[in-house]
């Protein structure tokens, strides 16, 4: 009786493990603007509400004795936790990046405010980015797509069997320049506007000399990028709700099973 309690224990160590790892590293809910407490009770109350699921599915972990298997075991799922977390923030690296791309061209290089995420400056308009997408987050339940994601990982890669390949490292490199094609595909629709502006501009001022266009191009950036950023925004909060489902909650999915 008592091995079998201390494999539940084991078991729900793992399992708390793996979850932790998301929680630390995964967008919004392991966003440092999150009080640490409330991570951790999260990270308990979800492993124990997964815990029987997982022992009715496969039955408590068995893992051999010694100790230092045990701690290799338990390192390899915090890594498979925080991998997953780190594969799912590409999304928001690529709106704060974009939000950058956008400050840039606006003429708000030298504006920054203070991310509530990682406590750094960083532009205005990437923190509106970054705030909308939280938003958008929270209203669709993306939080549930992330515990999903974890439900679906105790299935296809079971506790205490995380091997890592070749494979599983190039898939998660692979997907790291992916935030670069996000930001760019989001500032896209303002910034080249701003460009052609900048060229009529330029044209207009090698014809009128005295024109002072840097002293009107400013107001004029900022209004144009404005009303083009109202006018996209339900693309906006569209593409949104597509980079949760398919670049946060697929790809993880899909990088799991690299791990089968």
């Amino acid at each position: 009786m008592y091995i079998q309690v201390f494999e539940y224990i084991e078991t729900f160590f793992l399992l708390l493990v793996r979850v932790s790892g998301i929680f630390t590293s995964a967008p919004v809910i392991g966003a440092e603007s999150m009080p640490a407490q409330v991570r951790v009770m999260a990270a308990l109350v979800l492993s124990m509400l997964l815990l029987p699921a997982e022992i009715s599915m496969r039955g408590p972990v068995q893992i051999p004795p010694e100790t230092y298997i045990f701690a290799l075991v338990v390192v390899k799922e915090i890594l498979l936790g925080l991998l997953l977390g780190f594969v799912a923030s590409f999304v928001i690296e690529g709106v704060k990046l974009a939000g950058e791309i956008m400050g840039i061209q606006i003429g708000f290089a030298m504006v920054s405010v203070i991310d509530p995420e990682s406590q750094q400056e960083e532009s205005l308009i990437g923190s509106f980015n970054y705030l909308i997408f939280t938003l958008i987050f929270l209203l669709i339940n993306g939080h549930h797509l992330i515990i999903d994601a974890l439900n679906q990982s105790l299935r296809i890669v079971p506790l205490g069997l995380v091997y890592y390949t070749g494979n599983f490292v190039s898939e998660v490199f692979n997907r790291a320049p992916e935030f670069f094609t996000v930001g760019v595909k989001i500032a896209a629709p303002v910034i080249i506007p701003l460009i052609m502006m900048s060229v009529v501009l330029g044209i207009i001022s090698r014809a009128v000399p005295r024109l002072e266009v840097f002293l009107i191009s400013f107001p004029i950036n900022i209004l144009m990028s404005f009303l083009i950023m109202i006018y996209y925004m339900d693309d906006l909060v569209r593409y949104f709700i597509y980079l949760i489902h398919s670049s946060i909650f697929d790809e993880i999915i899909r990088i799991l099973h690299v791990l089968k």
